[in-house]
């Protein structure tokens, strides 16, 4: 059975002005209940009847072409339209392929995948006749009519409430019907209804602000709650920066999966996998050991590097193929095989990439051009992952006080002097008067990883870098 799931929003709100994308923790009021039909397993199509071109521009946004929009004929549009007239002309003037139809509103922002998905089932596979199907809350309380007459109990006898004989409230989140019902009855409910019994917080339904400002925070309290056991697979975790990555993450509560090539023992690392992703096999058996161990995967922090400081006459085609197999090809495959699990968390990737992906010194070519790929691929990864809830940034450290920093200081020109002066001497070089600590590195990647902070940034490279690369070299 094909289920095509319609969603009447319209421009104007006359209780709650702009309700319908107004901004709810973080997103518009829109974007709840249209990722949660897009999520669901038994609706084929979206689409959304509009007269709002804020909506309209805004879908394309969030979900690219997984919409499917239809503009609200002007005859239409108004406050006084009922919502059956509208479900019957969208669906009469479009030859949508749908055994079934879905219809509910954006003002349910707490509607949840599994009572969609089992409503559907339920309905579906019912051999009762039902031609159709509602959602309702179901009350155990005490009625009386406007004069003041008792409607479904007897008040000489108080009996406890739960034993009361339930009422049923039409709650307005989930409508199914055929469209042959639908054009029968005039009407989205049926002949012989099925009645959906849902619970009171996913029933909430906003008509006026104090709606709003419980909705928010309903949301707020779910969205807590989805944060609870986050798992975020960091690679590198050895080194000065994925310590520090570690560490933080840890401290945010999260489950840690550390990666690198050689054995560490970290009090912040959950459970730690000792590879070398240079090799691509090692990429899909990482990933595959995650998906069979872990029940989640939030984030993936590719931070992982190799840094040879040979000049380019110097440079061996070992050297390059090593770097870039490490540097750029394992972000590239590890992001691949991961794409399932952060898809179904809505989770995000942070690749480490480094400013000499912006302006570099002599003798590192080989890292240089790597970081210069990490920052594209991120670009580009960006685009395509953005579609599947998947926000991909990177982080362009600047001179950071960590191992590869200071092997790096052996390098030609900035040779001589121990390691303390030739630290002091590059740290003066900075605008603020010194180098970074891996902390202050994974405090920006902490930043683009958690979507709480940071839900609006995709496809960025933030540089971390003590304002190294604003100053002009000829100053």
């Amino acid at each position: 059975m094909k289920v095509c799931a319609i969603v009447p929003i319209k421009h104007h709100s006359s209780r709650v002005p702009g309700k319908n994308y107004r901004v709810l923790e973080g997103k518009p009021l829109y974007y709840y209940v249209i990722r949660t039909l897009l999520d669901c397993k038994h609706i084929n199509q979206v689409v959304v009847d509009t007269d709002s071109p804020l909506i309209i521009e805004g879908l394309e946004q969030y979900f690219q072409n997984n919409v499917t929009v239809y503009p609200r004929p002007k005859e239409l549009q108004g406050d006084d339209v009922p919502t059956n007239a509208l479900l019957m002309n969208v669906i009469t003037k479009n030859d949508y392929d749908a055994d079934y139809y879905l219809q509910t509103h954006v003002t349910n922002p707490l509607i949840t995948v599994k009572t969609i998905d089992d409503a559907l089932e339920r309905f579906m596979n019912n051999d009762e006749g039902y031609d159709s199907a509602f959602s309702v809350m179901t009350h155990h309380t005490r009625l009386y009519n406007k004069d003041g007459g008792a409607m479904n109990h007897n008040p000489k006898e108080l009996i406890p409430t739960q034993d009361l004989d339930p009422i049923y409230e039409e709650n307005s989140c989930i409508y199914i019907f055929s469209k042959a019902s639908l054009l029968e009855h005039k009407h989205r409910i049926g002949a012989k209804p099925m009645m959906i019994k849902m619970s009171d917080i996913e029933s909430t339904d906003i008509d006026w602000e104090d709606d709003f400002i419980k909705a928010g925070l309903l949301v707020k309290m779910r969205n807590d709650q989805s944060m609870e056991g986050r798992v975020v697979l960091i690679t590198g975790v050895g080194g000065g920066i994925g310590t520090a990555v570690a560490m933080k993450f840890k401290q945010e509560g999260w489950y840690v999966v550390g990666m690198d090539i050689k054995h560490i023992e970290q009090p912040y690392v959950d459970r730690f996998i000792q590879t070398d992703i240079s090799k691509p096999e090692n990429c899909q058996a990482a990933i595959a050991s995650v998906m069979t161990t872990e029940t989640r995967l939030d984030c993936l922090v590719n931070n992982a590097a190799i840094q040879i400081c040979k000049k380019v006459v110097d440079t061996e085609c070992e050297d390059w193929d090593r770097t870039m197999n490490v540097n750029a090809r394992a972000m590239f495959l590890l992001s691949k095989y991961a794409h399932d699990m952060l898809q179904k968390s809505s989770g995000s990737i942070v690749n480490v990439s480094s400013v000499h992906a912006h302006q570099t010194s002599e003798s590192i070519v080989s890292y240089a051009t790597s970081k210069g790929a990490v920052s594209v691929l991120t670009r580009a990864m960006s685009l395509e992952y953005a579609r599947d809830s998947i926000r991909v940034n990177a982080v362009l450290p600047g001179a950071t006080d960590t191992g590869m920093l200071r092997s790096g200081l052996s390098r030609g020109h900035v040779a001589g002097g121990d390691i303390y002066q030739l630290i002091s001497s590059l740290g003066s070089k900075h605008v603020v008067n010194r180098i970074g600590q891996p902390s202050e590195i994974a405090e920006a990647i902490y930043f683009l990883a958690d979507g709480r902070h940071s839900s609006f940034v995709i496809g960025q490279s933030l540089v971390v870098d003590g304002g190294a690369t604003i100053r002009l070299s000829t100053e």
